[in-house]
């Protein structure tokens, strides 16, 4: 159950919200639907704008310690010497096609062993041909090698399987002697091994980055947090991923991806990467979430929560088979995923209502966050009702053998997840008790369709949720002259056996667990610990060019999760900028971070220090309005001298989802 801030037409921060036009009659297959306990609905206000001047001051900054360099990691990585490739030199030899394109292919030697790429106008080759090539030795801009064909002729069909490489394998830390002599490729610092390029190759990871203009992606399998680990040249982790086509997976997505060992240049350093085109490329890409519950008791051990390591699994096993439509899977193992933990105040927890909320859901909180970091993290407890929220770090789950209509809930874990993934109910409020208390409600409301619309998708019917409606097939209800068909078979409704999801809700899902992901599950927020904070309403803004700018209170979204609960909304153009003044009183490297603010409709933000580019790209879209969490810029430590400096945040494009260009910024840490 959605157990806070439920809204009947929500705002979006940033965004002047209309109603929805919907139609008299709606029409949906009857299915079923799913219950669950506790609701907290707070129908707030759309949070207001204060435009008053912000208030400058000067914020002292502790230096970085005495002594500590940085980058920790290795330096950037730059082509090494390598073996001497020699141009112009003619050689003949044997490859297997691994990729064909209209001018020229990839091929690598049988043994996978090395690859090239061949420049060959009007060839007519194919994948998996063998082939031999007349040629001379030619070297691309990042020095990767070439042969530029002068003849070739076809040997028939050789079938290569490709090589399977981490990420680190991918760079290579030396480079392959050819067959050919004295010709080879850079290797790369961070690198491990031989290298791939132009051997076709498959590897995996987890999405750290996807470019705004969709055309690339940076992954990491882990080897990117070793001490010479890799990243791209914005400073994310892993090692990136061409392709002409998407769509490509969202950030936190797990891809397996096949394609061309390469590399590519960015200020005057090498970097390596994978080559892939859709058309030839085998894309599998599914999201795996690991889940773990936690039975509750009480202090002394005694009300223990009702459920075992098997009845958790046949919960896993049903939302599994709800997930499928959105390529989510639960992995949950009973003999490791399952503990036990003694908390009477856990044990009560029921909810946003509970005058005990701030020490349950603090405590729930931690103990997800610390103990079972990067999992999906389940309370099962003795108070009745589950619920979950975007903000909150778990799931609580009320004992196994809780009924609904007389029968086992077998949604309700599936539908608490949906919360947890950013999902908020199909109706708006608390349910209604009967057809007359909806029908009253309707025609109070200037009986207006869109007051029934709980989560804001156009795609997801408005629903009454009227409780003598939850059991049975009623498929509509008609109130106050207006027949609404029922979302019976929507996961998010209290239906009985409700188990579908809209693609709109697949899409937020995707998002929100990308978003969580982020910070290995638990949810973002806003929250600075230690010196140098800096809010941005109480900074200096020098220029604030094609960006009117305003304090906005974060009260509707949950201003908790912003820190000192406000930020700053710019309503920017696609160029729009905002510039803030702050001081350093002692000279140093510094750690420099913006927390910021996710919405659909905020632009892509670049950060310059000074004027100049700190390399780091923000990109503000969000299917909820959502804090960013730590944002470092740059990829090292910066040096500041003492006095004034300016962070500039310039608005350079936005992503093909969000429906603006603004921003949200609220506050910057450097320490």
């Amino acid at each position: 159950m959605k157990w806070m801030r439920s809204y009947c037409l929500m705002g979006l921060a940033g965004s002047v919200m209309t109603p929805l036009a919907v139609p008299v009659t709606y029409a949906q297959p009857d299915l079923g639907g799913a219950f669950c306990g506790v609701c907290r609905v707070q129908n707030l206000p759309r949070a207001a704008r204060e435009l008053k001047p912000p208030v400058g001051s000067q914020i002292p900054v502790i230096p970085a310690p005495v002594g500590r360099e940085y980058p920790y990691n290795a330096p950037p990585r730059a082509a090494n010497s390598g073996v001497q490739i020699a141009s112009g030199e003619t050689i003949s030899v044997t490859l297997v096609v691994i990729a064909a394109f209209p001018d020229y292919f990839f091929g690598q030697s049988e043994d996978g062993y090395w690859g090239v790429r061949v420049n060959y106008p009007g060839h007519t080759f194919v994948q998996d041909e063998r082939v031999a090539i007349r040629g001379t030795i030619g070297t691309s801009e990042e020095g990767e090698l070439t042969i530029e064909a002068t003849s070739g002729s076809a040997l028939g069909i050789f079938p290569v399987a490709p090589v399977v490489l981490g990420n680190r394998g991918l760079a290579g830390s030396s480079s392959p002697v050819l067959p050919f002599g004295r010709y080879s490729h850079p290797a790369v610092q961070g690198g491990a091994g031989l290298g791939s390029p132009g051997v076709l190759v498959t590897t995996a990871g987890t999405v750290t980055s996807v470019s705004p203009d969709g055309g690339s992606m940076t992954i990491s399998d882990g080897s990117a947090w070793l001490v010479d680990g890799l990243r791209d040249p914005e400073g994310n982790p892993g090692v990136r991923i061409f392709v002409d086509e998407g769509p490509l997976p969202p950030i936190g997505a797990y891809v397996t991806v096949t394609g061309v060992g390469s590399y590519y240049g960015s200020g005057g350093l090498i970097y390596p990467s994978i080559k892939s085109k859709s058309w030839w490329t085998k894309w599998h890409w599914t999201t795996k979430i690991p889940v773990h519950f936690v039975r509750v008791s009480d202090d002394d051990g005694g009300r223990p929560a009702g459920i075992t390591p098997s009845q958790a699994a046949n919960w896993v096993t049903r939302a599994n088979e709800i997930f499928a439509q959105s390529n989510l899977t639960l992995l949950y193992d009973p003999a490791s995923d399952f503990s036990d933990f003694k908390s009477t105040l856990l044990n009560n927890m029921s909810g946003s209502n509970d005058p005990d909320w701030a020490q349950s859901s603090g405590l729930a909180n931690v103990v997800a966050s610390l103990f079972h970091s990067g999992k999906l993290v389940v309370f099962v407890r003795q108070a009745a009702g589950g619920f979950s929220w975007w903000d909150l770090s778990f799931v609580a789950m009320p004992a196994y053998n809780t009924l609904h209509c007389g029968t086992l809930n077998t949604s309700l874990f599936a539908h608490e997840i949906g919360h947890y993934l950013g999902l908020w109910h199909t109706f708006p409020t608390d349910p209604f008790p009967d057809a007359n208390a909806a029908g009253q409600y309707f025609t109070s409301h200037g009986s207006n369709p869109a007051i029934f619309d709980g989560d804001s998708l156009p795609d997801t019917l408005p629903d009454p949720g009227i409780r003598t409606l939850e059991c049975g097939s009623t498929s509509s209800v008609t109130l106050g002259g207006v027949t609404f068909q029922l979302p019976r078979d929507n996961l998010m409704s209290y239906y009985k056996d409700a188990d579908t999801l809209s693609p709109l809700q697949k899409k937020r899902m995707h998002w929100t667990l990308g978003w969580r992901l982020g910070n290995k599950m638990p949810s973002q927020r806003n929250a600075p610990f230690g010196s140098g904070i800096m809010e941005a309403e109480d900074m200096i803004f020098t220029t604030h060019v094609g960006c009117p700018f305003g304090v906005q209170w974060m009260t509707q979204w949950g201003e908790s999760n912003w820190s000192n609960g406000r930020q700053i909304f710019g309503g920017c153009s696609s160029t729009g900028e905002i510039s803030f003044v702050f001081t350093v009183a002692q000279s140093g490297y510094y750690n420099i971070a913006a927390y910021m603010s996710h919405a659909p409709d905020f632009g892509i933000v670049k950060f310059y220090l000074d004027g100049k580019s700190t390399s780091t790209v923000f990109d503000g879209y969000g299917e909820l309005v959502a804090p960013s969490g730590r944002r470092q810029l740059g990829s090292k430590k910066i040096f500041l001298s003492a006095g004034g400096h300016a962070i500039k945040a310039k608005i350079i494009g936005k992503n093909e989802k969000s429906s603006n260009y603004f921003m949200g910024v609220d506050c910057f840490q450097i320490n």
